[in-house]
């Protein structure tokens, strides 16, 4: 059964998002699309029970890139060490489970409107996908 983020989460991380993009100057705009990687990206991987869909808001700023990944149950993080390099990009997130931290490490290519790449767990590597998701709409993983 395919996990969905609420609708509240999906918003308040968008909002978070949009807070950032928003700082950026008038003049930055055009700057933001130019690394091809800024958007809000539905990542689909393999979960313990079954497919799971994340979402990454990536912003591009004057210091290189930023991001905001929303997991499956909602919780927002910040993407730590977001590096983009031309089609290739890698970042991690660290989130708590119970109470351990866990890391987890992606690195993949964009191709377009899609990501592939595979996911550094405690448990080894696994692949995602992702799709661009379109300006304007909802950033829930509904689809």
């Amino acid at each position: 059964m395919r996990h969905h983020l609420t609708r509240a989460a999906a918003i308040a991380a968008l909002a978070f998002a949009n807070a950032a993009a928003g700082q950026a100057q008038a003049g930055e705009a055009d700057d933001v699309q130019a690394s091809g990687l800024a958007g809000t990206w539905v990542i689909t991987s393999e979960g313990r029970r079954g497919p799971q869909d994340s979402v990454l808001t990536v912003t591009q700023t004057d210091a290189g890139h930023e991001g905001v990944w929303v997991g499956p149950r909602g919780k927002a993080l910040t993407v730590r060490n977001l590096q983009v390099d031309g089609d290739s990009f890698s970042f991690g997130i660290t989130f708590r489970v119970r109470i351990i931290d866990v890391d987890l490490s992606y690195r993949g290519t964009r191709a377009g409107d899609t990501l592939s790449g595979t996911i550094d767990t405690p448990r080894g590597e696994q692949p995602f996908t992702g799709v661009r998701r379109e300006a304007g709409r909802e950033a829930t993983a509904d689809d």
